[in-house]
């Protein structure tokens, strides 16, 4: 029977699964190499990408959600995510995951170039506790067939060669991830035990952050995104092989816990892509025009005041030209509900688009 305790203090060595410069990572599970299309019970299987050393999942609405430390390593705007094709950062959408006030937790969102076409993805309301999960992730390929190391351990050694793959765990306790780089993290364990939960029954090993955790509904049919894997660890006194080259039966597995930052993330969920006035997915004509008819105006919640000053003004405008024809995402929960604007007529639009750079430009010499 499988131990699946409250652990209050972390005990044993803590491996970063990106702490390596090799650019690896993978998902082992016990039966074998095949896993590389969606389980019958899909998740969110193509919400899941590769990114350059891990993974990321996108969320919907134009947004990513990854590790910080998966993302900390590229310039601004360089980040990427490799879904139906590849989707870039847009410069200027990353927003880091708090732990708290003072603390950032190793977790970020950014907002991609381009739509996907992909479903929403939810976050999940509550921790799994003792539930079983399925964790998708891209990465290395096992070797072979169940190795004993000696010394009572035994395991599965793995390729650089990556692949998309899929495997299945049961959730334990809480503990907190915390490195002095990437932040502090509330976090879930598995264990990588046998039987387990036979062929599915799976352990990341090195690189394998942002392997993303899926939740069943108690009522089923419906699934929620519940973490994302961190980091790997041995228990006190482990003396075995490196558990961040090798799938060891008796090691564990920590995973970001999104139901403590699910308020966060879906309030992250609901800033717009700068310039996009309607909240559409895309800054275009209509963005333009919703900024003429508020033009001067302050207070709050303006629509076109997209760096949040209250004030309506050519900063807003700078903001538009800088990210004009732009898509990202299929549009914000809630834009049919924005109000309606008056907006000019298309010749007096046009005059704006066309006269504006040249205000901007005569403000900035009289300066």
């Amino acid at each position: 029977m499988r131990h699946r305790g409250i652990i209050l203090i972390l005990m044993g060595g803590v491996y970063i699964l990106c702490a390596s410069a090799q650019v690896s990572f993978a998902l082992v599970y016990s039966g074998g190499l095949d896993h590389i299309t969606a389980p019958s019970a899909d998740p969110g299987w193509d919400n899941v990408g590769k990114m350059m050393i891990g993974s990321g999942t996108y969320l919907g609405d134009g947004w990513v959600i990854a590790p910080y430390h998966v993302c900390e390593r590229d310039p601004v705007g360089a980040s990427h995510i490799d879904l139906d094709q590849r989707y870039y950062e847009i410069p200027g959408t990353a927003r880091r995951i708090e732990y708290s006030s003072t603390v950032d937790a190793d977790l970020v969102m950014f907002r991609i170039a381009g739509d996907p076409g992909l479903p929403s993805v939810e976050i999940s309301s509550s921790a799994p506790l003792a539930d079983e999960v399925t964790i998708i992730a891209n990465g290395r390929s096992r070797v072979g067939d169940l190795v004993n190391f000696g010394g009572g351990y035994k395991g599965f050694r793995t390729t650089s060669t990556r692949a998309k793959r899929w495997g299945r765990n049961v959730t334990g306790g809480y503990v907190t991830v915390q490195s002095s780089i990437f932040g502090r993290t509330r976090a879930l364990m598995t264990y990588f035990d046998t039987p387990g939960l036979g062929d599915d029954e799976c352990q990341p090993v090195a690189n394998d952050s942002g392997g993303s955790v899926f939740v069943e509904s108690s009522q089923g049919g419906s699934w929620s995104l519940a973490g994302m894997a961190l980091a790997v660890g041995t228990p006190g006194g482990y003396t075995g092989p490196n558990v961040t080259t090798h799938a060891v039966y008796g090691n564990h597995a920590y995973y970001a816990d999104l139901s403590s930052y699910k308020d966060q993330i879906d309030e992250i969920r609901l800033i717009p892509l700068p310039g996009d006035a309607d909240w559409d997915g895309d800054v275009d004509d209509i963005d333009i025009m919703i900024f003429q008819a508020t033009f001067g105006q302050t207070g709050p919640d303006l629509q076109a005041d997209f760096n949040r000053d209250e004030l309506v003004n050519l900063q807003d405008f700078a903001i538009i030209r800088m990210h004009f024809g732009m898509v990202s995402g299929d549009g914000l929960p809630g834009a049919e509900n924005l109000p309606v604007i008056i907006v000019p007529e298309p010749g007096t639009m046009i005059l704006l688009a066309g006269g504006l750079p040249l205000l901007l430009k005569r403000k900035r010499k009289a300066r």
